[in-house]
Order: structure tokens, then C-alpha cells, then sequence
């Protein structure tokens, strides 16, 4: 019997693809020096978690792989617009490089080539799925939020006896190899199936100086979610919840329905995962992270990243 694996590990050198697209390279990456005299683009890249790169490269990986959503279940990047300088730029890098019909091929074409290579390693290394981690938080003033909205799903489920539920995504989404990310509690687990996977930080190269270094973010992996209505299935069992307050209720159970019997939950429950697919509002952007003190439990490496993090300014 065939043995397939799921994990993200072990991948080599020679699995990396070397992305000729000057513009893609530089939104898709840090962003390293290509060459002498290479100019950096004037918006920021996809590991910044800039507005721009996202919407574009959303914009044409969706036309590279024919992934199309319903009428008015819009992906973040489709409804959000970039402000001040970010709009310049964005503007900027569409007209200058993907200004005309052959210009956008160029584009669409160096994508499929993305995404044929990491199919390719993946066929090679004889892997059908990859378990990988997304992990959020929300904003100290934000009432009912992403992540509040998961955990009361995640409750729901159990109280119906369901193996999973389905959550509001993206069309592309960053997810790592690594369980949890510091300062985000709430961590979800999923099993995807390597057609969903675009590329990874193990399969694209470096153009600096140093071929060996990593060329996006280390245990960064982008999923494209192929669903019409941008819905993820979620197992119950891949949530968690983190360190909870002790008053915690789900969404479903607060206010006038603190008091409801064992049946007025269960319908409760199930009303409350109904109206969730009903909702056609994107994943909203993320507020930059914040570490309430009782759940500041963070590594030397992990308090360092903070650091740089508030020095920057998105603190």
C-alpha cells in the first residue's frame, strides 16, 4: 500500500522556482536584489501583508487557475481600496506592469508556472495533502470579530455533534508549517488537499546574493480557495480556542439568550451557523496585533519580532 504524507517538511534546494517576472518577484517576496541597478516597486509585498500586492496578485492568480466566485461573495482585496500612498503605488505598478492585454498574459502565465512547480514537487514527493496552520486574533475594541465569530462556530459545532463547519476566507490566505503564531490565540489546523496550495517559502528562490536564503517568509505556504461562495470547511477538532475569559459565551448564547433552556440552544446553535453562511461580507483586514498581558507568553524570538514591530511603527 502506497504510504502519502501531509507534512511540510523536507523539501530541498532544488525545489525552489526561480520567478522571472520582475514585478510578481518583488510582491510575491522580500524583494531582494534581482540585480544591479533593479528598482524596488513603490508598494510593499505579500509578507508585509500589504493591500496591493494581495489585491493583485489575488487578481491574477484567480485568472491563472480560472477561480471564480459567486456574484456578491467578494475576497477582501476586491472590496477594500488602498489609501494615500499605497493607492499611488498601486496604480502605479498596474499601469506600468500590467497596463496592456499582453502585459496581463505575461503575468497570468508566469502564475500558472508558479503553480504547476509546486504541483510538480508535491507529485514528486508522492503527497496527496499538507496540514497547515492559520492562527488570529482580534482587536482589543472589536465586539464580535473573525476570531470570536470562529471560536462561537467552533462551539455551535460541538453542541450540534458536527464534525466541522465553514468559515468566511479569502481567495489566497497565508498559512504556516508551524502550529500558533505569537500574540494570535485563536489557531486553526486544516488538511488541504496540495491542488489548493499556490506556492510556498520551501519552493521559491532567492535572487539575491545568498541563493540559500529564504526568499518569502519561512513556513509561510498560500492557499487559493477554489469554493463559489468563499467558504472553508473547518474541522472542529483542528480549533484552537486559546485562553479564553472566564465569562466567555458564544455569540449565540449572549445577551437576551443567556437564559435559554438545552433545546433553545441546540436551535440557537443551529440558527447561529445558518445566518453564518448567509453573510456575504469578506475576511476583514487585520488590525495590527495586540498582546494583552495576561497573554504575553512570548519566546525571546517572538518578543524581538514584537519589538521591531512597534519600532516600525505598526505597534
Amino acid at each position: 500500500m502506497s504510504v502519502f504524507r501531509n507534512d511540510a517538511s523536507g523539501f530541498m534546494a532544488c525545489d525552489r522556482f526561480v520567478i522571472e517576472h520582475p514585478a510578481i518577484y518583488k510582491m510575491m517576496t522580500y524583494g531582494d536584489q534581482e540585480g544591479p541597478g533593479s528598482l524596488r516597486l513603490p508598494i510593499v509585498n505579500w509578507n508585509t501583508w500589504g493591500l496591493p500586492p494581495r489585491g493583485i496578485l489575488t487578481w491574477l492568480g484567480a485568472q491563472a487557475l480560472g477561480v471564480y466566485r459567486y456574484p456578491w461573495h467578494p475576497d477582501q482585496c476586491q472590496v477594500m481600496t488602498p489609501l494615500g500612498k499605497d493607492k499611488a503605488g498601486a496604480l502605479t505598478v498596474l499601469r506600468d506592469h500590467f497596463g496592456t492585454p499582453e502585459q496581463v498574459q505575461l503575468g497570468v502565465k508566469q502564475m500558472q508556472l508558479i503553480y504547476a512547480h509546486t504541483q510538480a514537487v508535491f507529485r514528486r514527493r508522492n503527497q496527496k495533502t499538507i496540514v497547515l496552520h492559520r492562527s488570529f486574533r482580534d482587536d482589543l475594541h472589536t465586539v464580535e470579530g473573525y476570531a470570536d465569530r470562529l471560536i462561537s462556530q467552533r462551539c455551535a459545532a460541538l453542541h450540534l455533534g458536527l464534525d466541522s463547519f465553514q468559515l468566511n476566507t479569502n481567495l489566497l490566505t497565508s498559512w504556516s508549517e508551524s502550529d500558533g503564531y505569537g500574540g494570535y490565540p485563536v489557531t486553526i489546523s486544516v488538511e488541504h488537499p496540495v491542488e489548493n496550495v499556490f506556492w510556498g517559502s520551501d519552493l521559491i528562490a532567492s535572487k539575491s546574493w545568498h541563493p540559500e536564503k529564504a526568499a518569502v517568509e519561512a513556513g509561510e505556504w498560500v492557499i487559493i480557495d477554489r469554493s463559489f461562495d468563499g467558504r472553508l470547511t473547518v474541522p472542529v477538532s483542528g480549533v484552537s480556542p486559546g485562553q479564553l475569559p472566564v465569562n466567555w459565551r458564544p455569540q449565540y448564547e449572549r445577551g437576551s439568550h443567556r437564559t435559554l433552556s438545552a433545546n433553545g440552544r441546540a436551535a440557537a446553535a443551529q440558527a447561529y451557523l445558518s445566518a453564518q453562511a448567509d453573510r456575504l461580507e469578506p475576511l476583514q483586514h487585520p488590525f495590527p496585533p495586540y498582546y494583552p498581558s495576561r497573554r504575553l507568553m512570548l519566546s525571546f524570538k517572538q518578543r524581538l519580532k514584537l519589538a521591531c514591530w512597534i519600532i516600525r511603527g505598526k505597534g
